[in-house]
């Protein structure tokens, strides 16, 4: 299974770098659980798909798309795609609460880094 590993780099003014230049392998699908992803000691369980908007250099700038993920599978159901939205799309596991969840949103890249954790396989 050939999977794109998207680093994200952290300056001290919080900008963020897309390192990697593939298509993402979302198709594959994803899980926020065992083990749940932690993002600055809190539990990161909610599934979504972030579309990122970069600049020059690759540089993420904001998120164009940031939606739920798509369940797949059966109850309970514990595995999730990216297929809804523009491509390409970017597995993320954040934190309750934190996110608009029902609908496609546009956090904030500081919004994003603070609650969410990029899944990479």
């Amino acid at each position: 299974m050939h999977v794109l590993r998207v680093l994200l780099a952290y300056s001290s003014v919080g900008a963020v770098a897309l390192l990697a230049g593939q298509e993402s392998a979302t198709e594959d699908g994803f899980r926020c659980t065992t083990p749940v992803p932690r993002v600055n000691g809190r539990e990161a369980s909610v599934p979504f798909c972030g579309h990122p908007k970069t600049a020059r250099g690759g540089i993420v700038i904001s998120f164009t798309h940031f939606a739920p993920a798509t369940p797949v599978g059966r109850s309970p159901v514990d595995h999730y795609v990216c297929i809804n939205g523009p491509k390409p799309l970017y597995p993320y596991c954040c934190v309750a609460g934190t996110i608009k969840q029902g609908a496609v949103s546009e956090p904030s890249v500081q919004q994003v880094n603070r609650d969410c954790h990029l899944m990479t396989k």
